[in-house]
């Protein structure tokens, strides 16, 4: 049974336990499922060589907007702090993406 971990990453303290919870999940649950305040899931890849793979495969893009429809998307993600981050190139998937990699 996957060991499960009582965090929330958007705390106002997280900074505080950060270090040694990502220290926790990379010995116990390196790839680690979460829910996001909008309900979406998401995961915490703590290990540099797990990382480098799930970036480098395609399976992995980032489809939220394709998946869910741009609407539905901006719906759930319509913080004002996460629209900043949606045209980030972190947020973008080729060509967008690569193109800015230049």
């Amino acid at each position: 049974m996957d060991k499960q971990f009582n965090f929330d990453l958007f705390a106002p303290d997280y900074k505080d336990f950060a270090y040694s919870l990502y220290e926790e999940l990379r010995e116990n649950a390196p790839v680690y499922r979460i829910r996001m305040p909008n309900g979406l899931d998401g995961w915490i890849i703590t290990r540099y060589e797990d990382a480098v793979n799930v970036l480098k495969d395609p399976r992995f893009l980032n489809r939220g907007r394709t998946v869910l429809g741009e609407e539905r998307f901006s719906q759930l993600i319509a913080a004002p702090e996460i629209e900043l981050l949606l045209h980030h190139m972190l947020a973008m998937d080729p060509p967008d993406h690569t193109r800015l990699r230049g």
